[in-house]
């Protein structure tokens, strides 16, 4: 679930600066859709990364970073509708239409 969706503990200012650019998006395309300027938005979620690799546990109930990476992707990726986690190239290609 996009953090932009979901509160997570500890990360409160991660959190809001997601919420946040929901705003900006939606504030946007008020602001502009009269002029025919479309606005979008992309969150897909938890994308297969580094930064995903190190911070995914806090969205497991009773995850712990001692989980290990690879255990930590699995249970993921039960959540996650293609079975695997997001990778980079998987949004490219709905961001570059």
């Amino acid at each position: 679930i996009a953090a932009g969706l979901m509160g997570v503990k500890n990360h409160a200012l991660y959190n809001a600066s997601k919420m946040a650019v929901q705003g900006f998006v939606k504030a946007f395309a008020t602001d502009f859709g009269d002029k025919g300027i479309t606005v979008n938005g992309v969150a897909p979620g938890g994308i297969k990364s580094d930064m995903f690799a190190e911070n995914a546990w806090h969205y497991i109930p009773g995850g712990t970073p001692d989980l290990g990476k690879d255990k930590i992707e699995r249970m993921m990726a039960e959540h996650c509708p293609l079975g695997r986690c997001a990778v980079p190239e998987d949004v490219a290609r709905v961001v570059a239409f």
